[in-house]
């Protein structure tokens, strides 16, 4: 990650739930912090929603939280237009980004 002043590198490992919920290891650099979270993509027929929250700590001063969410109005099978927003907490510091743009499917 390297935005806003915020340098890390995180690598991951865990299981989610089918529910949405997931936990895990994450190692930043050679700190080893838990991580929790719910990931989550609801689907009608033209609309799709994904939900993620996520929490990563050492239980004392690593602690970063992201928030994402995601929507997708398709109008065909292959186009889509999409809003997206991110937000990150890094111990004293966040990020943030919001996005609203036309997606393009190339593979099935």
């Amino acid at each position: 990650k390297e935005s806003k002043d915020i340098y890390y590198t995180i690598g991951n490992l865990g299981w989610q739930h089918k529910s949405g919920f997931k936990f895990g290891l994450a190692i930043k650099e050679t700190e080893p912090l838990l991580d929790v979270g719910f990931n989550k993509k609801f689907k009608t027929d033209k609309l799709e929603y994904l939900i993620g929250l996520s929490i990563k700590s050492d239980l004392e001063d690593n602690n970063i939280f992201n928030i994402k969410s995601e929507v997708k109005k398709w109008f065909t099978e292959k186009i889509n237009i999409f809003g997206l927003y991110k937000h990150e907490y890094y111990n004293d510091k966040q990020d943030f980004q919001f996005k609203v743009g036309v997606g393009v499917k190339l593979w099935n």
